[in-house]
């Protein structure tokens, strides 16, 4: 690892190490009932989150977008930092071929609600209206700065269309609007900060779960149960011990919202969570001669999508 990348690591982790104090000091100003960890343990957990994650997010950021083969061909097994060689854009990279390190909006996502989780009350419920309107305060702080960053603004104004109506309650807009979020993608933008909202919750994965569902103001259909199901996890891996087949099973035995009984689908996100199983399954496979793991779990993945997309 050069210099350079050591340095930037390093700004990471103290930057989100400052914020996950701020958190860990809100937490355990309200007692923790579901959860067995010190303060010390708690911190760790917190800044080891937010940190894997911006460097989870350093790592993609140059291949966002890309087909599994184009960076396999390209660049093989991913497993260091690289150079995003692409021109700037709004929700990723706010500069031309952004050095090693560089982040993308799921970091600045996070630290967005990170911000809004230090200014609230661990002894009450999460407004969303309150969370709209942090949004909205940030939009309002980008366009008051002097000269004006078009890039920041534009990372925001698909937000802002939807907070906006919903805080003045003008909810035949605010649905009017959600149903054009990103083109009407279901674009499950709350997986951007709802891990945060684990964090917030650590050993209560129910409340995680209903609190950002509440949150969930710009996600529709399976996309706000897999935004919630995000948030519920991470409350899960909170825990002193956490354990993976628990953490896994709440698709299936956390459901307030009563997804599982949707006629004719079910619950989509348990379905998703089942074709995943079976990708890693087939990838994990080893009677496979004549190849490198890494050709072996490319050439698996790939069949296996192949398979299901053949099924649907």
């Amino acid at each position: 690892m050069n210099m350079k990348i050591k340095i930037i690591l390093t700004f990471i982790i103290l930057f989100f190490s400052l914020k996950s104090n701020v958190l860990c000091q809100k937490i355990t100003s309200n007692a923790i009932p579901q959860v067995s960890l010190s303060k010390a343990e708690l911190h760790d957990k917190i800044l080891g989150s937010l940190v894997g994650s911006a460097i989870g997010d350093a790592m993609g950021a140059p291949y966002e977008m890309w087909p599994r083969e184009e960076i396999f061909q390209k660049r093989g097994y991913i497993q260091q930092l690289d150079t995003v060689f692409r021109y700037k854009g709004a929700e990723g990279n706010w500069v031309t071929d952004l050095p090693p390190g560089g982040t993308t909006d799921d970091t600045r996502f996070k630290n967005l609600m990170v911000s809004y989780l230090t200014q609230q009350n661990p002894k009450q419920k999460l407004s969303p209206t309150k969370f709209a309107q942090h949004i909205i305060n940030q939009y309002n702080t980008y366009s008051k700065e002097q000269p004006i960053d078009s890039m920041k603004l534009d990372w925001l104004i698909e937000w802002v269309k939807i907070a906006k109506p919903f805080v003045r309650k003008d909810y035949l807009k605010y649905q009017q609007n959600l149903i054009k979020f990103y083109g009407g993608d279901l674009a499950c933008g709350g997986l951007l900060y709802s891990p945060c909202i684990g964090m917030y919750y650590p050993g209560e994965p129910e409340k995680a779960y209903s609190e950002a569902y509440n949150l969930a103001l710009w996600d529709q259909g399976y996309a706000r149960d897999l935004t919630a199901l995000a948030a519920a996890m991470v409350a899960e891996a909170m825990k002193k011990e956490p354990q993976k087949e628990a953490i896994l099973a709440l698709f299936q035995n956390l459901d307030p919202e009563g997804f599982h009984n949707s006629r004719l689908v079910g619950r989509l996100s348990a379905g998703l969570l089942d074709k995943a199983k079976y990708i890693v399954s087939k990838a994990l496979e080893t009677d496979l001669q004549g190849e490198s793991n890494r050709e072996k779990i490319y050439r698996i993945r790939q069949e296996a999508a192949f398979v299901l997309l053949h099924e649907q």
